[in-house]
């Protein structure tokens, strides 16, 4: 299992996408100098452990998961959370989709709560 800076900052970027962070926003919550640092993995450097539970902490992913890409599930969900998942992944693809679509629609609403 060797540990890859480009697979790292792809890791960085799904969950960046996820929680709507972008490089330069994840690197200032995660107190690195600059967006450089993230950068500078993509061409095959490795963050430092310190830097890494900054962005694992800012991610809300394990440091196992984020450098590696290992069971990240059994590491940081709840049992209700793994639950939900093995359920998910029983649906066909239309039952995914509509759960998708009652998901983002409870996310539109908290979102316009949390806005007023």
């Amino acid at each position: 299992m060797g540990i890859k800076g480009s697979e790292i900052v792809q890791r960085i970027d799904e969950k960046r996408a996820v929680l709507g962070l972008s490089r330069k926003e994840l690197a200032f919550s995660a107190g690195l100098k600059s967006v450089q640092s993230i950068t500078d993995w993509s061409n095959g450097s490795i963050p430092q452990a310190d830097s890494a539970l900054f962005i694992a902490d800012q991610l809300r992913v394990s440091v196992r998961w984020l450098l590696t890409g290992e069971d990240e599930a059994s590491l940081v969900l709840s049992a209700d959370e793994r639950e939900l998942i093995n359920k998910y992944r029983f649906l066909d693809s239309h039952g995914r989709y509509e759960i998708d679509v009652l998901l983002d629609a409870k996310f539109a609403v908290m979102e316009k709560k949390s806005a007023v």
